[in-house]
């Protein structure tokens, strides 16, 4: 639930700062039946430890933990900080 109220003030703020993002939230079991229709994938904290894997498995999609006082604040900037730093690195690439 958590995860999903997240997405949905996301949105809200993408919206309201007309920003091109479509945030969604999935369990991770449903990863592999979605992970295709996404340039990002951001994980709560509590399942950074898979970052790794996740990264592995669904390359080249950027995969990334959201940081965890990100997550427990809800904090809309400091999530779409790190969404354009994940795009800003893959273009660096």
């Amino acid at each position: 639930m958590t995860t999903g109220f997240f997405a949905e003030k996301m949105n809200t703020f993408c919206e309201l700062n007309k920003l091109p993002y479509i945030i969604k939230a999935s369990p991770a079991y449903h990863l592999d039946d979605v992970y295709h229709d996404y340039d990002i994938i951001l994980v709560a904290p509590q399942l950074r430890y898979k970052v790794i894997q996740l990264a592995q498995q669904y390359k080249p999609i950027i995969v990334k933990s959201i940081n965890p006082i990100t997550f427990a604040t809800y904090d809309c900037q400091a999530l779409l900080d790190q969404i354009e730093e994940c795009y800003q690195s893959e273009v660096k690439v």
